[in-house]
This record gives structure tokens, C-alpha cells and sequence, in this order.
């Protein structure tokens, strides 16, 4: 992909629940050049993943599969119309670039390449478990995931996955970065995720973040109580969580965290990991 291309691709965020990504949705929101508002939910709605779903049979896109189309070519044609709609209102915002986030993000990277072909990157958040599932059990989230540890790891275990095979697979439209590092040194990290993102230094992104028109929708309810940007909840996991579910979460997902690592920029988070050593994965073990 070239440079030309790459500074005006759409930026596709992902990651996984509590993880980071409200933040960076709001700083990338908050840069003149860049549109990227709350969550839209667009591949759920289309693929049908919404969990004991009542008026399912009702909803649009799950009517749209009696139509004699594949899935494929639904979304080919659905994801068009999305993409203009996308390119419409960064316009009449007067930005040239438009953002999408969800944390699920990271398993439709296949149905973003259905519709985009490799003409978009992609930005994975990364927060160390512990924390990502003491706060998962603060605010649940019953209606996007299951409340059993188990399945809520196993969901993890696909989104990391995911974001790994397109690592692997397209190193060059792949950035990954630790939520802790954007809670401690905001304007350096945000300094370089612009660079490599083909986007133009802005010193108000962190004064304009939190501001009104970054909107709220389907948005991260505690953002509503934030007006800076703090590294508070970092540890938290290791603070609240009994030493039984600590050992579980790292042995469940310890090692798919530290691959995920080696990939962030940059390459450690800065406050020390609440995982052993031993459980980091290493450059020689990339896909």
C-alpha cells in the first residue's frame, strides 16, 4: 500500500471491551482531519449477532437474507452504501478521513476486507486482562457479551486471534498500542500513531477529546465522568480480583496477550505488567 494511499485510508479501531478504545475514538475524533463517531454496529447488525434479540426477525438486515443474495454479496453491496454514508458526513463535517470503532472490530477485519479491499488500516487497542476484566465485571455489557468469565475469555480469545492473523498477514496496515501508555504519556503516543497514520501533529486533541461534539450514542458511560485523561484504573485487576480468576485469565489468555505485545508501539506497556515475565511471548514467536 502506498503512502499516498495509506494517509487517506479510513481507520478502522478495534480491540476488545474496556479496553481503550472510547478514548481513542474520541482523540481521533477530536483531529480536524479525521471522523470517527461513537459506535454504529455496523457488521453486527448486518451479520446478525445480536444475542436473544426479540424483534430479530423484524430488524432489516436479518429480513434481507430471504433476498436469493450470498452473505458475500450482501455485504459487497450493503457495505458500499455504508462507506459512501461514511464519506458523506466526514465531508460535510469538512474532514477528509473517516474512522470506524467498535472492539469487535478485530473479527470483521474479513467482512472490512470484503468491502475495502486493503484500502484501509487497522488500529488495535491492547490493555493488560486483568484490568480489562475488573472492569468488565464493573460495567457487564449485558447486552454485547455473555457474563461468564469463561465466554467473556473466550470472546478475548477471538478478537486477539483475529487481530494477530491480520498482523501476520498485513504488517504494514497494522498498528497496535497499549491503552497505558495513552494514559500516561498521551501526547507522545498520540504524536506517534498521527505519524503513522499519514496525519498532520494537533496540539487540541487532548484539550477537545472530551468535548461536546464528540457525541455520545452507544458510548462507554463512564466517558460522561472523565474530563481528563488519567492512569487511575491502571492495576486495578491485580487490586480486585481474587488470585484464583487472576490465574485463570493468565492462563487463559497470558500468552495471546504477549504476542499482542510484541507487536504494540511501544513495545511494552509502561507500567509493569502484572504477568510474569516468563508468560511474554517473544519477536521469534510472531505468526
Amino acid at each position: 500500500m502506498s503512502t499516498i494511499a495509506l494517509e487517506n485510508a479510513p481507520i478502522i479501531l478495534g480491540g476488545f471491551y474496556r479496553s481503550g478504545t472510547t478514548l481513542l475514538r474520541r482523540l481521533l475524533d477530536a483531529h480536524p482531519a479525521v471522523h470517527c463517531p461513537s459506535e454504529l454496529k455496523f457488521f453486527r447488525d448486518v451479520l446478525g449477532e445480536y444475542a436473544d434479540d426479540p424483534y430479530g426477525h423484524l430488524r432489516f438486515f436479518n429480513a434481507c437474507r430471504v433476498l436469493p443474495l450470498s452473505e458475500t454479496e450482501r455485504i459487497a453491496l450493503l457495505g458500499r452504501a455504508y462507506v459512501s454514508l461514511r464519506e458523506a458526513s466526514a465531508q460535510r463535517l469538512g474532514k477528509r478521513r473517516w474512522a470506524d470503532k467498535e472492539p469487535e472490530n478485530a473479527r470483521y477485519l474479513p467482512q472490512w476486507e470484503q468491502v475495502l479491499g486493503e484500502g484501509f488500516v487497522y488500529v488495535h487497542v491492547l490493555r493488560e486482562p486483568l484490568d480489562v476484566f475488573a472492569s468488565l465485571r464493573e460495567m457487564r455489557f449485558e447486552k454485547s457479551l455473555s457474563p461468564v468469565l469463561a465466554n467473556q475469555l473466550g470472546q478475548y480469545r477471538l478478537n486477539g486471534e483475529a487481530a494477530l492473523h491480520f498482523a501476520a498477514k498485513a504488517p504494514e496496515r497494522f498498528y497496535c498500542l497499549h491503552y497505558e501508555s495513552i494514559a500516561e504519556q498521551p501526547k507522545a503516543i498520540m504524536k506517534e500513531l498521527l505519524a503513522w497514520l499519514g496525519l498532520e501533529p494537533d496540539r487540541s486533541l487532548l484539550d477537545a477529546f472530551n468535548a461536546p461534539e464528540r457525541g455520545r450514542g452507544l458510548e462507554d458511560p463512564k466517558i460522561d465522568k472523565t474530563h481528563d485523561i488519567h492512569a487511575e484504573s491502571i492495576g486495578r485487576g491485580g487490586r480486585e480480583l481474587d488470585m484464583e480468576i487472576q490465574n485463570a485469565i493468565r492462563r487463559e489468555v497470558g500468552a495471546l496477550y504477549s504476542a499482542l505485545s510484541d507487536f504494540a508501539r511501544p513495545t511494552a506497556p509502561l507500567s509493569p505488567s502484572p504477568f510474569p515475565h516468563g508468560e511474554r511471548g517473544s519477536k521469534d514467536n510472531r505468526p
